[in-house]
């Protein structure tokens, strides 16, 4: 279910998903923790990646869907060219919904805090209380919602998002991000792509 797959997201050590939460400092209140809660997901550096029409950027589109289709044909994963380019997809509307860096250097419209019950209402299709109780912090209850519409977009986007290809999404970013620890292909594919 999309509850299951936000508490995967959540789990330390794991690949998140388009909503990150991370323990930090209120930036208007030092002596006070603040979990922030962050745009995420995107396997390319950038959201420009995702968004310029450059040849450059359109072979390096190319060449990530095809290192997601070699990863997951070498996991066995079904369909994985087609899971591939639905990555691909997904990341691009993840992007598209992202602010630009400029914006997010921006540190008085980078600062949003809510309550728990605040960040629920605010962006209510993204299951915020499965993701606290996995980080064993159900009760906490100061929240800075980092990139303010964009984290509203990114919560329609993960409920409106089919379960299976969030499946699809998490096992590359696992084999990804695991590469160097799975049998030497899997580390000389991320290598290769990722160099």
């Amino acid at each position: 279910t999309l509850d299951d797959i936000a508490a995967i997201m959540a789990t330390p050590g794991l690949p998140g998903g388009p909503l990150g939460m991370s323990s930090g400092i209120d930036s208007k209140d030092p002596n006070k923790d603040i979990i922030d809660v962050s745009q995420s997901g995107l396997g390319l550096p950038e959201r420009e990646y995702y968004l310029k029409d450059d040849k450059q950027f359109q072979d390096i589109r190319a060449a990530y869907a095809a290192y997601a289709a070699k990863m997951l044909t070498m996991a066995g994963y079904a369909d994985p060219q087609k899971n591939a380019e639905a990555i691909l997809a997904l990341e691009t509307e993840i992007a598209k919904n992202s602010w630009e860096i400029a914006r997010r250097r921006d540190p008085v419209a980078m600062y949003n805090p809510k309550t728990r019950a605040e960040l629920a209402a605010f962006a209510p299709e993204y299951p915020w209380a499965v993701s606290a109780e996995t980080l064993g912090i159900p009760n906490f209850d100061r929240y800075n919602v980092n990139e303010s519409d964009a984290i509203q977009k990114l919560a329609k986007l993960y409920a409106a998002t089919p379960v299976d290809l969030w499946k699809a999404y998490l096992t590359f970013h696992y084999l990804d991000a695991y590469s160097a620890y799975l049998p030497k292909v899997y580390d000389d594919t991320a290598f290769a792509f990722n160099s």
